[in-house]
């Protein structure tokens, strides 16, 4: 009899005991602590805060830690539950990483994973993308009568909304001029400015930018010549023109604030002043780097 009521008395213990688990459970909160970079630290604590999820441990309740830093054009999101289970993303904005960390606080999932891909995919899209930059390039051309141009191009732009408006300048010079296939010696110098406007668009670990510009295109030729004394004479011969191109530039972040950079352009003269010769379309190539903000 003596045994008997032990039992029960034990019983009694043990159901109380679980009873009173389960109303600490009840009174948890979902928690996840953000740590890594400071800046990264604060945007998400404040997402989370936002979204009901508590950014301080409570005793007895489970708690996610959640390390943040910014790798690139990408944000490197590792969260570990209470139970020690990892997982780990890379994602384009804070925005995307709170969604991660609030699935995993939030519901049931397998061992050793985050939800599924869908949630932390980002789609090619224009809002994670550079606010503005500047790239400095070499520049190499082909022109519509077969000469070969080499230069520098410079290029900029500033988002407005969804595109980017900016700016190219340019200088370059034939290759062939001098060459003895020539006709007639001579120099060719070219120097343009355009403005332009892209719409950036995240492709993979790449920001693609397709657009177009006008501007302004100056071109000069200066023959080389010898009067009947066989004294050297320069005639030049300047020309002005409204140009127009259509382009595309790709960008490959290998650091923070620095891309590797890829321009591609045709351009033409939708008018210009007379010349002798010379060409009024190009196609171009350049490649250099990079700095911008996010």
């Amino acid at each position: 009899m003596i045994r008997s009521t032990a039992m029960g008395r034990a019983w009694v213990a043990l159901a109380a005991l679980a009873c009173l688990s389960r109303e600490a459970m009840a009174e948890c909160r979902p928690t996840a602590v953000p740590y890594g970079e400071p800046t990264l630290v604060r945007l998400l604590g404040e997402r989370l805060v936002a979204n009901g999820i508590a950014t301080t441990a409570t005793s007895g309740c489970p708690t996610a830690r959640v390390r943040v830093e910014q790798r690139g054009e990408q944000i490197h999101v590792e969260v570990t539950d209470s139970f020690g289970r990892t997982g780990t993303r890379e994602v384009h904005d804070v925005a995307t990483a709170a969604t991660i960390v609030e699935s995993w606080t939030s519901q049931e999932i397998d061992e050793g994973s985050l939800p599924p891909e869908t949630v932390t995919q980002v789609t090619p899209t224009t809002s994670s993308t550079w606010r503005h930059g500047i790239a400095a390039a070499f520049e190499s051309s082909a022109g519509g009568d077969r000469s070969l141009w080499l230069g520098m191009a410079v290029s900029g732009c500033v988002r407005v909304g969804p595109a980017c408006a900016g700016a190219i300048v340019r200088g370059t010079q034939d290759a062939t001029a001098g060459t003895s296939g020539a006709a007639i010696d001579h120099d060719t110098k070219q120097f343009a400015a355009l403005a332009t406007v892209g719409l950036p668009l995240r492709l993979g670990g790449f920001v693609v930018t397709p657009g177009v510009g006008i501007g302004y295109g100056w071109l000069e030729i200066t023959e080389h010549h010898h009067d009947a004394h066989g004294l050297p004479i320069e005639m030049p011969f300047p020309s002005h023109a409204l140009l127009a191109d259509v382009h595309v530039s790709a960008a490959r972040p290998i650091g923070r604030h620095i891309s590797l950079y890829l321009d591609l352009r045709g351009d033409t003269a939708l008018t210009r002043t007379a010349l002798p010769y010379g060409a009024a379309s190009f196609v171009r190539a350049s490649f250099g780097v990079r700095l911008g903000a996010e």
